[in-house]
């Protein structure tokens, strides 16, 4: 049990930080689809989310839960009504 726990945790951490690189490689570049980046962070916010509450790490947990509401309105401005 100890283990799957351990995979989870490190498959939440390490996807949700590639996510985020790589969305912040993709608005550095500035290329038509960098909107998109909007939703990779989304994805990393809800998966560090999860992981923060996991490991009680509480304060990268609410900081998530902010950016997924940041992600939320970048995805609605850069691809909903752009």
């Amino acid at each position: 049990m100890k283990t799957t726990e351990n995979t989870l945790n490190l498959f939440l951490e390490w996807i949700g930080t590639v996510m985020a690189v790589s969305a912040a490689i993709l608005l550095a570049i500035n290329i038509p689809i960098s909107g998109w980046a909007y939703v990779f962070y989304l994805v990393s916010s809800v998966l560090l989310m999860w992981w923060g509450f996991r490991r009680k790490a509480y304060g990268i947990a609410m900081q998530n839960v902010v950016f997924i509401v940041i992600n939320i309105i970048g995805i609605y401005r850069w691809l909903i009504i752009a």
